[in-house]
């Protein structure tokens, strides 16, 4: 069997997406101690299964720090992660 075509562009955040909310939730609480998946679930009201592939593709995509076996592992963003939320803003208010 060939493999799914992906949509879109490959490690670009889209405004409204779960990934994208993900990535500004975990941005957003950077300076506090830690977050973890669970937290963010609650944070942007969806299911923890989203959270968790949404922080497998952005784990994938290098925007964040997440080991992904441990429920309540702390997730930091890295500075691609960063740069990424940033352009998010960037386009928001263009």
């Amino acid at each position: 069997m060939g493999r799914r075509k992906e949509k879109g562009k490959s490690g670009v955040l889209f405004r409204g997406k779960i990934p994208a909310q993900v990535m500004e939730t975990v941005v957003s609480f950077e300076s506090s101690p830690h977050i973890t998946a669970i937290e963010i679930a609650e944070e942007i009201h969806t299911q923890r299964a989203n959270v968790y592939r949404a922080l497998s593709d952005l784990r994938r995509a290098g925007y964040v720090v997440y080991n992904g076996l441990r429920w309540r592992q702390p997730i930091h963003s890295t500075e691609r992660g960063r740069a990424a939320v940033d352009a998010l803003q960037v386009k928001e208010e263009e």
